[in-house]
């Protein structure tokens, strides 16, 4: 498991730790990944914060997120990386059955009047699988990047998938520090 990248996004109140995680494994998937963010005020540490247990694929690669409002205001902004510590746990490697979650290209739009490129955004995307049952907990993560490939924003949402297989247009809420240059939105469920 590698961490490919981490940043966050800030906007008014609300503070998105941000990690992109890669399997570079050829035939082994990895479960119950959880990754730990500490985000710091000038140096120093704040209240600790979990992303939801993940599931990746082999040549997956993933974001995860997580988020932090009061205790967090004033961590920082995009131009300052090191306003959070990322740490990944090990999970549980094995070969997976099935296969990743399709999710399909992204869309913004963003639901702040006059955005500017920073606030809160909703990206949408289609996923599904065949092989999702009734019930099981999807867990979306969007993310966002600026021109220069610096992490801007990200969001998160979870549900229990509605039907049997199938896919469904789905939004991630994704908070944004500056405008887009690209975005994308990956799933995971558990396995």
């Amino acid at each position: 498991m590698e961490l490919v990248s981490s940043g966050l996004g800030v906007y008014q109140a609300v503070v998105v730790t941000v990690a992109v995680l890669h399997n570079a494994a050829i035939r082994t998937g990895v479960s119950g990944v959880i990754v730990h963010f500490v985000p710091t005020r000038s140096g120093r540490p704040l209240t600790p914060l979990d992303s939801p247990a993940v599931t990746l694929y082999p040549g997956e690669t993933l974001a995860v997120t997580a988020y932090c409002t009061d205790t967090c205001n004033n961590t920082g902004t995009t131009a300052d990386p090191d306003a959070v510590v990322v740490t990944v746990g090990t999970g549980t490697w094995a070969p997976l059955p099935g296969a990743p979650l399709i999710v399909g290209p992204a869309t913004t739009t963003c639901v702040v009047k006059g955005c500017l490129g920073h606030g809160q955004w909703d990206l949408s995307a289609n996923v599904g699988s065949p092989e999702l049952t009734e019930g099981t907990r999807v867990d979306l993560f969007a993310w966002c990047s600026d021109a220069a490939g610096r992490i801007i924003g990200g969001g998160q949402r979870s549900l229990p998938w509605p039907q049997a297989g199938g896919s469904l247009n789905l939004e991630v809420p994704t908070i944004l520090s500056a405008p887009p240059a690209s975005c994308l939105v990956g799933a995971s469920a558990p396995i």
